[in-house]
């Protein structure tokens, strides 16, 4: 089985920190602060989140492309200097020790997240445990997370040597987003809900499991 990681909200919690940086970014070259939310951010891409900060300033087309590509090159760099000195970012206990039964069982292991390549790499290393993925699909590649699944077979096949079906691939992610997302492949998901708020809505997308703590999985069973 090939086991894909999303990052925020489902290896970490970064306290809230990678949206105020990013807000910050935004306000610094706009002048105006977008003011995002969780809705904003949970379960899109970087480049996703950026686009629709804009539009939600007012800005169009050309002046917006200008906009997104400048903000699209600092956001990563602010992040960098600013993650590692913030207290508020920490690694869930239940998806390390995930992890760490998912690679005694000889299953295979990727990232599929939202985040730019060099924001999910700050983050990860921080907690040490970026080296633990071999590959992964990130905002960088597609600014929807419902392409990323077919995206990362295409990676797999380059690190492991393997053609993975759809079915024998399960994404663990936090948000309805990424339950759809392997729902239009027909890979599996784990949806753990660190947001009671959004509980129903994750319900109602179906995931084949939804646990509020990734303790509850049994891997033996894939």
């Amino acid at each position: 089985m090939l086991f894909l990681f999303d990052i925020d909200g489902t290896l970490l919690n970064t306290g809230g920190l990678s949206r105020q940086i990013l807000d910050q970014v935004i306000e610094k070259h706009t002048g105006d602060s977008p003011n995002l939310d969780y809705s904003d951010v949970a379960g899109f891409t970087d480049p996703a989140i950026i686009r629709t900060s804009l539009r939600k300033l007012g800005f169009k087309d050309q002046i917006l492309s200008k906009y997104h590509w400048l903000i699209m090159d600092e956001y990563p760099k602010a992040l960098e200097k600013q993650f590692s000195y913030s207290d508020l970012p920490h690694l869930y206990d239940d998806a390390a020790n995930l992890l760490e039964k998912i690679i005694e069982n000889k299953h295979c292991i990727g990232l599929i997240t939202g985040n730019l390549k060099s924001c999910a790499e700050t983050k990860l290393k921080q907690f040490g445990i970026w080296d633990a993925f071999p590959f992964g699909v990130f905002g960088d590649d597609t600014d929807l997370k419902s392409d990323m699944p077919w995206l990362t077979r295409e990676r797999a096949w380059e690190v492991y040597g393997e053609s993975f079906r759809y079915d024998q691939i399960v994404i663990v992610g936090d948000t309805v987003q990424d339950c759809l997302a392997a729902k239009e492949y027909g890979c599996k998901s784990i949806i753990v809900c660190r947001n009671f708020d959004y509980r129903e809505k994750i319900r109602n997308a179906n995931p084949d499991y939804l646990v509020d703590n990734l303790g509850e999985i049994d891997i033996t069973t894939f």
